[in-house]
């Protein structure tokens, strides 16, 4: 099948285990990424919640948001491709150029998910710690600062 998509001999493993983490990475983004999109809800969510919040939190708050939705953002046209492409070949039984031109590039897509879920995996797991520790809809402006430090050292 590699040959027939132009994928030369030599470059056949490495296409496969990128091609391979690919489809792992977008099991992953589906089974997270509403998770992630409730944790960013709920920073929308802080002011309401403490009775208003300061400039500085709403800062780091603002930050951190926007690097999460980046994160999801930086994997989503990825998946977005791999999946119309591979649609188009093998689905529908039409052409194979998109598919080709993705497994072109699946190397570099490959590491450029692995970045972006691995961060996406430590948020969450801090977003767990937090949860674990009481109640997120009923916590302190202390703790949500705790919180944040923890977010804003882990995300990129």
């Amino acid at each position: 099948m590699m040959t027939s998509l132009s994928i030369a001999p030599e470059d056949i493993a490495d296409v496969l285990y990128s091609w391979k983490g690919i489809i792992y990475y977008e099991f992953v983004y589906n089974r997270n990424s509403g998770k992630i999109r409730d944790l960013i809800h709920w920073m929308d969510q802080i002011g309401v919640q403490l009775g208003g919040i300061t400039t500085d939190m709403k800062k780091k708050r603002d930050s951190i948001r926007n690097r999460l939705a980046n994160i999801l953002a930086s994997m989503t046209p990825i998946l977005k491709e791999h999946t119309l492409s591979y649609d188009e070949l093998f689905v529908h039984k039409r052409d194979a150029k998109p598919f080709v031109s993705f497994l072109s590039q699946c190397s570099n897509q490959f590491w450029s998910l692995s970045t972006s879920v691995g961060q996406m995996m430590i948020i969450l797991q801090l977003w767990n710690d937090f949860c674990c520790r009481g109640n997120p809809y009923k916590t302190n402006a202390n703790s949500i600062g705790g919180f944040f430090e923890s977010l804003d050292s882990n995300i990129m």
